[in-house]
């Protein structure tokens, strides 16, 4: 997704290259007192200026292709950091998955509403992430989609007496088939995704599902 919009960026401005180009041409022969005798010269001025602007708009539009994808990537932060703690940083591969019906999955536990998704394995990818626990927690396989984005949560882990960074990926997916139960304390609930927001604990998980709905 990142490496198309900076492709589609070099493409535009490579294309508007081409048209300023042919633009210039009749002007700039004008300009010189060069006259056009059956478009000869301004077949000339169009090929030297063509390589020039198409390259100029090229790199403009690879540039600014990537500053969109930069401000994509952007961190996001949520909760309080508390000054003097050691935040453990832990990464993890979240999934905004819809229903046909336009609903967000949220999976209810005895403790909170969270979105599917967890903690990454050694070695494992935020998306490869998010597709294995969406299926260990509520019995959903899934099929990935766009990147939504990347947010940091500073919580506390009461049982651990730790304090985490846990940084989020997020991802926009669909539920694909129903492949079990999931685990017994976890149960899948669809809502809307307005509702979802409300309900879900962690800001930054509100956070990626309003950011997925800008996608429907």
């Amino acid at each position: 997704m990142n490496a198309v919009k900076t492709i589609a960026g070099a493409f535009v401005g490579i294309t508007a290259g081409v048209v300023l180009a042919c633009l210039l041409a009749g002007p700039l022969c004008n300009w010189l007192n060069i006259p056009m005798r059956e478009g000869a010269q301004g077949l000339f001025f169009v090929s030297l200026l063509l390589p020039g602007l198409s390259l100029a708009g090229g790199v403009v539009g690879a540039l600014v292709g990537s500053r969109i994808r930069g401000r994509r990537a952007a961190i996001a932060e949520f909760g309080v950091a508390v000054p003097g703690i050691n935040y453990i940083l832990r990464h993890g591969g979240y999934a905004v998955i819809f229903n046909q019906a336009g609903e967000v999955a949220t999976v209810s536990t005895p403790t909170a509403w969270v979105l599917p998704g967890g903690g990454q394995e050694p070695g494992e990818s935020p998306d490869t992430a998010a597709f294995r626990e969406s299926k260990e927690e509520c019995g959903l396989d899934i099929v990935v989609g766009d990147f939504l984005g990347i947010a940091d949560e500073l919580v506390y882990a009461a049982d651990e007496q730790k304090h985490y960074r846990k940084r989020c990926s997020f991802y926009l997916a669909k539920a694909s088939a129903a492949s079990g139960t999931g685990e017994p304390d976890h149960q899948l609930i669809w809502l809307p995704p307005r509702e979802a927001e409300s309900r879900l604990q962690h800001e930054s998980q509100r956070w990626a599902v309003a950011e997925a709905r800008r996608f429907m």
